[in-house]
């Protein structure tokens, strides 16, 4: 059976129970509950808790990270859109015209033309 001691860095958020966590971990209870006395976390002794190895963190991280990304891409689509609408505004202004789908067909074939 493992200790804690043996393992990679550890972080406990409430997940699992700490019997869930010795068993899918193979850690001793006793060792658990000297990891948390030690780190002053005795406010999670009988409380969910959730083990988490450092390749489940990088992973979290990395989607995170992607997150921004998309969030970032999504933003600069709406502000594409929304000038470009701005662009279509101004032009029906100054040509007295709309551009919107095929309305204005025949006008603007007589603007091209002039």
């Amino acid at each position: 059976m493992n200790t804690f001691g043996e393992l990679p860095r550890f972080y406990l958020l409430p997940v699992l129970s700490i019997a869930e966590a010795s068993r899918i971990y193979e850690i001793s209870l006793g060792g658990i509950y000297n990891w948390i006395k030690d780190f002053g976390k005795d406010h999670l002794i009988g409380k969910v808790v959730m083990v988490q190895k450092r390749d489940e963190v990088d992973k979290i991280k990395k989607l995170e990270a992607e997150k921004r990304q998309l969030e970032a891409a999504l933003a600069k689509s709406n502000l594409d859109k929304f000038c470009l609408e701005c662009l279509i505004e101004a032009a029906e202004e100054t040509y007295g015209i709309s551009f919107k789908k095929n309305s204005g067909t025949q006008e603007l074939k007589k603007v091209v033309k002039e």
